[in-house]
């Protein structure tokens, strides 16, 4: 998700076409938006269109009142906030934005195990929750995948399901709520995991640095099993908003570095090594525990110290962490238990296309994508494990990767992946 220069003109170009339903509020509980304190006051003495300017002016800072209300009542969106100041009214949520902010209150307050089924179920709830992200996937992306292999009738699997939405991750400028319409991954992966708007780079924690849980830890919280798949680095700024929480997505390991890890724009002096959020992102993960089963790439991010913890906790680590020997998919088919970790590359996963093309090359011993899917959700739904369902998470990172180097082949073998 991070963009290039042409990248951030089209996504510019495309925020201005399109409306988001937004899945939260801005950080402090709802839409904050600034106020003129002299909006009601008039001079005493005015011509006649002056008068008639300041009367305008009345009641817009009025309109702005019941609009702001509004917007920290019911969680509008922006648009919906912009919609208001024009019409004189507040406008309703619609349907699907409604409907999610009521699922993230609930599974917040833990009422409920998970989002409502879709329409196909009526009367059930989702037992097991499935995120599946493809890094930097926009709709044309989409659109060349289906027509390079399915044909301009056909559909991805991805458009077969019964209920399609959006929801915005657009960032902020660091302490603020003022929007940053160019968002990084880091930002986007905290907008949907933590359900709040953060500033560009950060992991886990709001604009003002301050931590906020993810999803997969009140998952975990709640008796979920839980799971993070990816053919990034699993330090990586994707997989990693789901279980850590730093100021600067660069501090991923396994060397402290000050320069990485701290952000004194933010806090306004250095943090002690202890404060999780300058802690090694790698650290984080092999001693937190969020994710029962961790997949994907970056194990040159971690070190013999990792290892140690990671097997202090029940994990079967593949390959070995400590020699830096990635494991391979023979490793990964044998694997089994409550707790795998298992990373098959030092840095990111090779993509489809080049392991399709070197068959008898080292990397092609890795895993693709659906093979660690398939095997994550055996991993997690099995039966033994008598818990309430699975919480998984999964990524197609390469698509972004390949798609800033323009390589349209090895982007398509990725977004069918």
């Amino acid at each position: 998700m991070r963009a290039t220069t042409s990248h951030r003109r089209m996504a510019i170009a495309a925020l201005s076409a399109m409306s988001f339903m937004a899945l939260s509020p801005v950080v402090g509980g709802g839409v904050a938006f600034a106020a003129d304190a002299n909006a009601a006051k008039a001079p005493k003495k005015l011509s006649a269109a002056k008068k008639k300017a300041a009367a305008k002016k009345r009641l817009l800072a009025g309109r702005d009142k019941r609009c702001r209300e509004a917007a920290t009542k019911r969680k509008l969106s922006f648009p919906q906030y912009r919609a208001c100041l024009k019409n004189g009214k507040p406008a309703r949520q619609s349907d699907a934005t409604r409907t999610i902010t009521k699922t993230v209150e609930k599974i917040v307050e833990k009422q409920v195990p998970g989002p409502a089924a879709p329409p196909a179920a009526p009367g059930k709830k989702a037992k097991n929750i499935i995120l599946m992200i493809g890094d930097g996937m926009g709709v044309t992306h989409i659109d060349a995948a289906r027509q390079r292999y399915y044909g301009a009738a056909g559909q991805l699997n991805m458009e077969k399901f019964p209920t399609l939405g959006t929801v915005s991750t657009y960032a902020v400028e660091p302490g603020s709520a003022k929007p940053n319409y160019v968002t990084d991954s880091a930002s986007a992966a905290t907008a949907w995991s933590s359900g709040v708007k953060t500033y560009n780079a950060a992991l886990g924690v709001d604009a003002k640095g301050s931590v906020v849980p993810t999803l997969m830890e009140l998952a975990k919280q709640a008796g979920f099993r839980t799971g993070n798949v990816s053919t990034a680095e699993i330090t990586d700024a994707t997989p990693a908003g789901q279980m850590s929480h730093a100021l600067a997505r660069g501090c991923q390991g396994p060397v402290y570095s000050t320069k990485a890890c701290q952000d004194l724009e933010i806090t306004g002096e250095e943090l002690p090594t202890s404060d999780v959020r300058v802690t090694p992102i790698a650290d984080q993960i092999a001693r937190n525990g969020t994710a029962d089963v961790i997949l994907g790439g970056g194990l040159g991010r971690f070190d013999a110290s990792d290892e140690t913890a990671l097997k202090q906790q029940g994990y079967a680590v593949l390959g070995s962490v400590a020699g830096q020997v990635p494991a391979t998919k023979t490793d990964l088919a044998a694997a089994g238990g409550k707790k795998v970790f298992g990373l098959f590359n030092k840095g990111n996963l090779t993509v489809e296309k080049t392991k399709q093309e070197n068959p008898s090359a080292p990397e092609a011993q890795e895993p693709s994508l659906p093979e660690m899917t398939r095997k994550a959700i055996s991993l997690l739904g099995d039966k033994s494990s008598k818990g309430k369902g699975f919480y998984l998470q999964i990524e197609g990172a390469l698509i972004d990767k390949r798609s800033h180097a323009n390589d349209a082949a090895q982007t398509l073998e990725e977004i069918k992946a």
